[in-house]
């Protein structure tokens, strides 16, 4: 079975947009267009940062096929486990990466970010010995699931008893490793839309842009990719739209901007870690099982590595664990890639990233 990506963002923001009625040309009721504006304004601001009850393991093939670095993900604890002295127990996947290195990963889920992590003892040492009697690095990736962020960390950043709190795991964590990284662009985004009035109290949708720090957009996929970030990326909504609409042409602005400047200078800010926003994406998209299980992600390396952009540029930052198990692991580098060439949870967060951010001149 294919570790499968789509080559292109299957967002279509002219779709996405028509299931709302906010087609350029259509005539709606000024009530019915006031609503219709209160519910995309609402999505915006109220985003959704938490998937269906879908199995995290399911989550995280879905994330590791977009990612693109893994080579083969392969379902670890299928099958029955014979072990001779019965202390072992199989993971939930096999990881192959470039250059033959290999890595056993077992998901979690985490439920309140305040709440610690939390795995069994005795499932860690389980994990631990089939690891060992493997040959194989053994890790833990967890999918935190109310701010929909991926940690992914030994089992030795766990206490004794089995926890693991949200700071400590992002200190350890080494998604990089499985090609995520931190997006960063031009702020802010914005979806232009004009209406005007078009007899017995309706309006008529005349235009709508979207534009990326001022600048328009002209083409259909980067204004899908700009729509694509506002809904699913960590920046927040800056107005609500109109309760009520003059009689004369109305332009709304909708703008999405970082919640604080933490790169002040610099033309760009992070929107969020790639993991994040392909997991809102797939909350958006995962109905059910079937439609979980059927969903073909976005390969984000060909979406933002390979493409070039003047008018929307896209940095990428790659982040290395600041607390590793040897002194080599310790790095941390930035590969920016210009195309023309953060993600704050909570202070904690804010702070461990910074720390394991060093920049290289680019």
């Amino acid at each position: 079975m294919r570790l499968a990506a789509s080559p292109q963002l299957e967002f279509d923001s002219r779709q996405e947009l028509a299931r709302l009625g906010l087609v350029a040309g259509r005539t709606l009721a000024s009530s019915a267009g006031t609503r219709v504006l209160r519910s995309f304004g609402q999505r915006v601001t109220r985003r959704k940062v938490s998937t269906p009850r879908i199995e995290a393991d399911l989550l995280f093939e879905k994330v590791a096929a977009a990612l693109g670095r893994i080579q083969v993900l392969k379902r670890e604890d299928s099958g029955p486990l014979l072990s001779r002295d019965g202390r072992a127990e199989a993971p939930d996947f096999r990881v192959m990466l470039p250059q033959g290195e290999q890595v056993l990963v077992e998901v979690v889920t985490g439920t309140a970010l305040a709440r610690p992590a939390k795995i069994a003892p005795r499932r860690i040492d389980a994990l631990t010995d089939y690891a060992l009697k493997s040959g194989c690095a053994l890790r833990i990736a967890i999918y935190w699931r109310d701010a929909g962020l991926w940690t992914l960390t030994p089992a030795s950043a766990f206490t004794s008893d089995g926890t693991l709190d949200l700071p400590t795991a992002i200190m350890w964590n080494d998604m990089v490793r499985f090609g995520d990284y931190l997006l960063g662009t031009v702020y802010p985004l914005k979806m232009n839309l004009t209406s005007e009035p078009a007899g017995q109290g309706k309006r008529r949708i005349t235009s709508l842009e979207f534009f990326a720090g001022n600048a328009p957009l002209r083409d259909k996929e980067e204004g899908d990719l700009a729509l694509f970030l506002m809904l699913f990326g960590d920046w927040q909504a800056t107005s609500e739209p109109p309760s009520e609409f003059e009689d004369r042409p109305v332009a709304v602005t909708f703008e999405v901007q970082p919640r604080e400047l933490a790169n002040p200078g610099q033309p760009f800010e992070m929107v969020g870690y790639a993991s994040t926003i392909l997991s809102r994406y797939f909350a958006e998209v995962a109905r059910d099982d079937r439609t979980a299980r059927d969903f073909v992600p976005p390969d984000m390396a060909g979406l933002v590595v390979r493409r070039r952009s003047e008018s929307f540029p896209l940095w990428r930052f790659e982040v290395s664990p600041k607390q590793a198990e040897s002194a080599d692991d310790v790095t941390s580098r930035l590969d920016a890639v210009y195309s023309r060439e953060g993600s704050t949870i909570d202070e904690s967060f804010e702070r461990a990233s910074n720390e394991s951010l060093s920049s290289e001149d680019w």
